[in-house]
């Protein structure tokens, strides 16, 4: 009686289960991928590479459509008209995805952004054909043949670990591929940029913002305004004007995630009274004097002010020379990031 009991849970379970979804049968396309025609350059891209790579595994090649055709699975990428609101995708990270199968005919690869589903549509090539990239270039893309393309009906969630995700020193189109390709994403903004947020025109209409240098107001000339000086972090008004001008970017642009608060290229701090008076009067490991306690102050103030409006976004920054070591007074601020540069 138990081993009939058994024999017949073993039997509902295996019933219960959804066949897989076959996309390609004996080098034959059963799919087509469909994808919206406003859809972004960068998913045209990735739904190409699955087309692509689909291709060279088997021979077949998918039709690539707008709408899902009659007798085909549709593999949709992104939130396709046919999708719509049917996927909540709750409080998934935006490097996040789902695969999922609404029905026997449907296949949905999609994420809270552009860069979600991208990465969606790379973990279905690497779960269901074992594609690999290896190496960048061409050579170093593995893709096993296969004839036939069968797709588990499962449901996959996923999301990175760490928040952002780089390897320096990749500068070639194809070592940039190859780190997508491989779900890298740098998601906060860290290089100089106060030259930017303090441009040249506040010479004229914001001298106060500029360092005070062997006793007098230096003003950096237009023609190497990147390096060589820093902001007075204590002049009055330069938090409320960087919350401004930073707020005002982001809602201009309400895609990006972070914002750098970078110090310029090399030193040319402050030597005002106000500023002095934030720093621990010694120097850091590396011999230099210690002065980061003066920029956390001001960027904790910048970021607590652009977080009012935007409270979502993060803030990054390049920890060297003089700012390499932590603040000594102050605590920084969660969504201030610091990227440690060792060599300054």
């Amino acid at each position: 009686m138990r081993l009939l009991i058994a024999l017949t849970a073993v039997a509902a379970a295996s019933c219960s289960m959804a066949a897989p979804l076959t996309i390609v049968e004996d080098g034959q396309p059963r799919a087509a991928i469909v994808l919206q025609p406003e859809a972004s350059e960068q998913l045209a891209e990735a739904a190409g590479e699955m087309q692509s790579l689909i291709l060279r595994a088997s021979g077949a090649e998918l039709p690539l459509v707008d709408a899902a055709p009659e007798g085909m699975i549709a593999i949709h990428v992104g939130r396709t008209t046919g999708v719509g609101d049917a996927i909540n995708l709750g409080d998934l990270d935006g490097d996040g995805f789902v695969i999922e199968f609404p029905d026997e005919r449907t296949i949905v690869i999609l994420g809270p952004t552009a860069w979600g589903t991208e990465f969606g549509i790379y973990e279905f090539l690497e779960r269901y054909l074992g594609v690999l990239w290896l190496m960048p270039g061409p050579d170093g893309t593995y893709v096993p043949e296969m004839a036939t393309i069968q797709v588990p009906d499962e449901t996959v969630r996923d999301e990175p670990a760490f928040f952002s995700r780089k390897f320096f020193g990749l500068r070639t189109p194809e070592q940039l591929l190859w780190a997508r390709r491989n779900r890298l994403h740098s998601r906060i903004e860290f290089h100089h940029q106060l030259y930017k947020l303090f441009p040249h025109s506040d010479v004229e209409e914001h001298p106060e913002f500029f360092p005070i240098q062997k006793g007098e107001r230096f003003f950096p000339p237009a023609d190497h305004y990147y390096s060589r000086w820093q902001p007075c972090f204590t002049a009055p008004g330069i938090v409320e004007t960087a919350v401004e001008r930073i707020v005002k970017y982001f809602d201009e642009h309400p895609e990006e995630e972070s914002y750098s608060l970078g110090v310029t290229d090399s030193s040319g701090h402050c030597e005002c009274e106000r500023c002095r008076a934030l720093d621990p009067g010694r120097k850091n490991v590396i011999g230099r004097d210690h002065l980061t306690d003066r920029f956390v102050t001001w960027a904790n103030a910048v970021v607590e002010g652009v977080l009012e409006k935007h409270p979502d976004k993060w803030f990054g920054f390049l920890a060297y020379s003089e700012i390499f070591e932590p603040p000594d007074r102050v605590e920084m601020h969660p969504r201030l990031i610091p990227y440690v540069t060792y060599d300054r």
